[in-house]
């Protein structure tokens, strides 16, 4: 489900464009277009390819909820040992297809990011160890920290990228989260399953 967004930049003033366009560059966008007077202004057109982004916890959606399995694999005691980390198989291979299907990127907010803070490639490597892909994973992967009080909405807020046609967010609980995203719960009793690719479809039409 890849979609291209478009939009003309303008300014009375070339160079104030010219620095609005090379910040637009730097976030993927492309021109479309010479620089053009409308109306007295300067224009210039341009374009980025946008995809479905999809932002998943782990405990309860690809990790086990209960049993001791949490305890004894915990993300930081054995996060410099990821083979000790597994992942819910059906739950890995439900988000796999639903990401193959619609071109999605995957971004990650859970709570286990604070263990993985100063390793961030860690956190990529234990996803790609439990079956996912390079490709599927977004390029800003790992969801910054922006809230002074551990909560994730602040972080999901000020993580939107350009290049995201939707944000869906994966959860196992509530969050109060603005219009730009769309919010998904999973049973965490049985973490992500064919049900919820289904529910998620739906929130991409």
């Amino acid at each position: 489900m890849t979609t291209t967004k478009k939009l003309t930049l303008s300014h009375k003033h070339a160079p104030r464009l010219q620095h609005l366009l090379s910040n637009r560059e730097i976030r993927g966008w492309e021109r479309d277009s010479d620089v053009y007077i409308n109306d007295g202004v300067f224009c210039v057109d341009i374009s980025i390819e946008a995809y479905v982004t999809i932002y998943t916890s782990i405990t309860g959606v690809l990790f086990p909820w209960s049993s001791e399995e949490p305890h004894k694999a915990s993300p930081a005691n054995l996060k410099n040992d990821l083979s000790h980390i597994n992942f819910l198989p059906n739950a890995v291979q439900s988000l796999v297809e639903l990401l193959e299907s619609t071109n999605g990127k995957l971004k990650v907010h859970s709570l286990w990011r604070y263990s993985f803070y100063g390793e961030k490639n860690k956190l990529s490597e234990l996803f790609l160890r439990n079956g996912f892909k390079e490709n599927h994973l977004h390029p800003e992967f790992f969801v910054g920290f922006k809230g002074k009080d551990g909560s994730k909405v602040y972080d999901l807020e000020f993580s939107i990228s350009d290049s995201s046609s939707a944000n869906i967010v994966v959860d196992t609980k509530p969050m109060c989260l603005s219009d730009n995203f769309k919010l998904h719960l999973v049973d965490p009793a049985v973490g992500f399953s064919s049900s919820d690719v289904y529910e998620l479809r739906k929130l991409m039409e």
